[in-house]
């Protein structure tokens, strides 16, 4: 089971069991319509039902203020009823995808069940940025950058949990092209006084003459402390032979807004794929 299949599942069982809660709250019959007027200078909730009376006048059952507890009572039901029917509508679809219509992403599978002679460019395509060495590599064992749980706040389509969501557009466009990586990578690096220290690069790649480079997101430049502390590693960086546009790539959140999906898909093809290649 992939990681994408097992999630939806995950998922699913977590809206069964918020269902179940939600129905556990429903005390009301959730007949007639909730309204509110105006009473003696106070606004009185109503149940509103279909027809008139005798005198032509709305048929109401008055329930009283938002402070009577048999107010409170039905509009808690109310409110955890329409909770339960989008919660078992979600569900329903959810379980309709991965029982019927899923398939997994597995570009090698799809290779595999075409036609000899479609296979050849698709496989250029495919795989002209990796090769078994490089996703060996990728897969390999290797020291991270050791952050709580509750930092990582997104997860990549791998299972891969990254920082922020700029980290996710682009651990997310690298995974649907197939290119393979290292996520924040422990890398040693020497400082003045011959020091040795590391750092993590966001993204780390083995090109296909088996050369490492980085791919750095600058997300926080509008931060005086975030400036200073990267100016600080791509200095060390540049002393270390890690220069931007040979074997670094740099990217960061145009003024006032994230960086975009159709933005990071131009920094790949024109300039993480050459870097791979070369």
């Amino acid at each position: 089971m992939d990681h994408f299949q097992k999630t939806v599942e995950n998922r699913i069982c977590l809206m069964e069991l918020l269902s179940e809660q939600a129905d556990s709250m429903i005390t009301d019959d959730c007949k007639g319509e909730i309204i509110v007027r105006k009473k003696d200078g106070k606004s009185v909730y109503y149940k509103r039902f279909r027809g008139k009376g005798q005198d032509g006048s709305d048929l109401l059952i008055e329930l009283g203020t938002d402070m009577d507890p048999a107010t409170l009572s039905v509009l808690q039901s109310r409110f955890y009823a329409k909770q339960k029917k989008a919660l078992d509508h979600d569900r329903k679809l959810l379980s309709t995808l991965i029982q019927s219509s899923y398939m997994p992403f597995d570009p090698d599978t799809i290779l595999a069940s075409l036609p000899k002679t479609w296979r050849g460019p698709l496989e250029k395509n495919l795989s002209f940025t990796s090769n078994q060495a490089t996703k060996d590599w990728a897969k390999a064992p290797y020291k991270r950058n050791q952050f709580p749980y509750d930092q990582r706040t997104y997860l990549l389509p791998s299972g891969i949990e990254v920082h922020s969501h700029a980290e996710y557009l682009i651990g997310c466009a690298l995974e649907a092209r197939g290119i393979p990586f290292r996520y924040d990578m422990e890398i040693e690096l020497v400082a003045p006084g011959d020091k040795i220290v590391t750092r993590c690069p966001d993204f780390s790649f083995m090109t296909l003459l088996m050369k490492v480079i980085h791919w750095e997101h600058l997300g926080m430049l509008d931060q005086l402390n975030y400036i200073a502390s990267t100016s600080n590693k791509l200095t060390l960086y540049m002393e270390n032979g890690i220069l931007p546009g040979i074997n670094l790539i740099l990217t960061a959140d145009p003024p006032g807004r994230h960086i975009t999906l159709e933005e990071i898909e131009m920094v790949i093809d024109r300039q993480l794929i050459p870097m791979l290649q070369s």
